[in-house]
């Protein structure tokens, strides 16, 4: 697998991960301020990816940001789609979340403290799939050799 078709996989994978986990959130229906903090996290990271593919005159249909499930991504729109965007986008999520969790972590409300969870969540995921799942340098992306949890709750 080249470069383009990692950092595609990559976020192909990524984004509907992200969805289920705004998705198990709304399903919980819930007032606590904790909870409503993780989905306003992960909306918001959706609504910034969204408008990241919008900008880079990605496909936001192709990407999978307009709809919860997989199956309506069409690879031959990807791999007309230049790397280094995708690239670059991945880079621009890696330091939105890690923006939010410097900017979260200082709150100490339940709110705040929720969508911390839900930033450090996204950042391991995106760890772990950048190494074990795609072969990714995570220095390329930005996570470099961050302590994530250090980061997030020290």
């Amino acid at each position: 697998m080249n470069n383009e078709e990692k950092y595609i996989a990559y976020l192909v994978d990524l984004i509907p991960i992200i969805q289920e986990k705004r998705l198990e959130q709304m399903n919980q229906n819930t007032t606590d301020r904790y909870e409503t903090g993780q989905l306003q996290a992960y909306s918001s990271l959706l609504d910034y990816m969204k408008k990241l593919a919008q900008d880079n005159e990605l496909p936001v249909q192709v990407l999978g940001l307009d709809v919860l499930m997989r199956n309506r991504i069409n690879d031959k729109d990807l791999q007309n789609q230049n790397d280094l965007k995708y690239k670059k986008i991945i880079s621009q999520i890696v330091a939105y979340c890690m923006q939010q969790v410097i900017k979260t972590k200082q709150k100490k409300d339940l709110l705040s403290q929720g969508q911390l969870l839900a930033y450090y969540d996204i950042l391991t995921i995106m760890k772990e799939q950048a190494e074990l799942a795609f072969d990714i340098n995570i220095n390329e992306l930005g996570i470099k050799d961050t302590n994530l949890e250090e980061l997030a709750f020290a």
